[in-house]
This record gives C-alpha cells, sequence and structure tokens, in this order.
C-alpha cells in the first residue's frame, strides 16, 4: 500500500509539473503574439471605430482557457489546486493603472477613461495586498465574502475600463473633440495591458470563482495552507 500511495504521489506530482510547464509555454506564446501583433498595429481600428481586435483577441484567450480547463484533466486539476493567495496577490500588478492617470496629467489620455481606470486599478491593487496580509497573518483565514466582494469589483473595473476605453477612442462617443483620445492604449507598448495582462487578471478573477465553487462551496473562511 505504501509503495502505491508513493507512486500516485509521484504520478500527480509529475502532471501538475507537466500542466505548470504547459501553462508557462501558453503565457509566453501569447505574450510573444501579442508584442508580435501589437507591433504591426494589429490592434488599431480605423477612425471611428472601437478596437473590435483587442476584445476578439480577449476572447480567444477566454475561450482556450476555458476549452482546456473543460477538456483536460490534469490541467483542470492544477488549477483548482493553484494558492489563491498568489493569484490575488497577481493584482498588486494593476499598480501600474495609476500610469494612465500619469499620461492624463500630460494631456495624452482623456479625464474619464484615465482617471476611472487607472484609480480603479489602484483601488484593486491595494485592496488585494491588504487581503493576502489578513489573509497569512490571521489563522483563522479569510472571509469568503471578503473575497468575492473583491473578485466582483476587479472584474467590474474591468468591464468599464475597457468599455470606457473602446468609446473613448477618437470619434468615440466618450470622444470631445479637439481633446485627447484613447488612441495610445492601442499602440505598443501600452497595448500589452489591456492586450495581455488584462487577459491574464481575468482569467485569475475566473480562477478565483472556480476555486470557490469546487474546493470552498459550503465553507464561510477560506483557509490556505
Amino acid at each position: 500500500m505504501k509503495s502505491m500511495s508513493t507512486g500516485l504521489g509521484q504520478t500527480d506530482s509529475s502532471s501538475s509539473m507537466n500542466a505548470h510547464y504547459f501553462t508557462a509555454v501558453v503565457l509566453l506564446a501569447w505574450f510573444s503574439l501579442i508584442v508580435l501583433l501589437g507591433q504591426n498595429g494589429f490592434f488599431i481600428p480605423e477612425a471611428g471605430q472601437p478596437p473590435a481586435m483587442l476584445f476578439v483577441t480577449g476572447g480567444v484567450a477566454l475561450a482556450l482557457f476555458g476549452a482546456t480547463y473543460r477538456y483536460h484533466s490534469a490541467f483542470r486539476s492544477y488549477v483548482l489546486n493553484l494558492d489563491m493567495r498568489l493569484l490575488v496577490m497577481l493584482h498588486g500588478t494593476r499598480t501600474l493603472g495609476l500610469g494612465f492617470v500619469m499620461l492624463y496629467s500630460i494631456g495624452q489620455l482623456p479625464a474619464f477613461f484615465a482617471l476611472m481606470a487607472g484609480f480603479g486599478d489602484a483601488i484593486t491593487a491595494v485592496w488585494a495586498i491588504a487581503m493576502v496580509y489578513y489573509w497569512i497573518t490571521h489563522q483563522q483565514g479569510l472571509s469568503r465574502k471578503a473575497l468575492l466582494r473583491w473578485n466582483h469589483f476587479g472584474l467590474l473595473d474591468f468591464a468599464l475600463a475597457l468599455g470606457i476605453g473602446a468609446l473613448s477612442q477618437t470619434g468615440g462617443l466618450f470622444h470631445i473633440a479637439g481633446g485627447p483620445s484613447n488612441d495610445l492604449v492601442v499602440m505598443m507598448p501600452i497595448v500589452l495591458i489591456p492586450g495581455f495582462l488584462v487577459q491574464v487578471l481575468v482569467i485569475t478573477h475566473i480562477i478565483i470563482y472556480l476555486q470557490l465553487r469546487n474546493n470552498w462551496k459550503d465553507q464561510d473562511m477560506i483557509k490556505v495552507d
């Protein structure tokens, strides 16, 4: 029995490692593709049109994740066993959103988009860091409701930022004639934020929902060893 248990453990460890490498390779390949597309102006729309290709690539990324999660059992197990604290901490990178505020301050981005997206991301980032700090310093764990509130807020912030950003392109509904547009966001290197980082972070939000549904369905406190 002992040897059988050891063998199963080695198999699980091997599957997890393979899923880890698979994920790393896919992320690197996707990042390289977005860089290549961005350098060739793929995301820049015609005047007066929303950045449709940005939403297309985002949809493809979500579809690939969904299909792999559904049909690849090793990947699904890997996703459901990722450290949720790490998933939340990744959103500390959203402090980069304050760069939008800086670009607004020098007249490169419209106020409505830059302030909403920039401060929304900053709030999400600080909230994430504070929440993980509480999580690791309190043995009782983190409230499920607290995690859900943060996850809802983070996704809503992305949805609003992407929507307002698309409508703030030159000729868009929220673009003020003679004022700065949001065209800069679909150009390199800034397009890497909505074209790659946002897509990855949206998927981490989805993974958190999946883990809560599958691993912590009937628990009020989330404890991660």
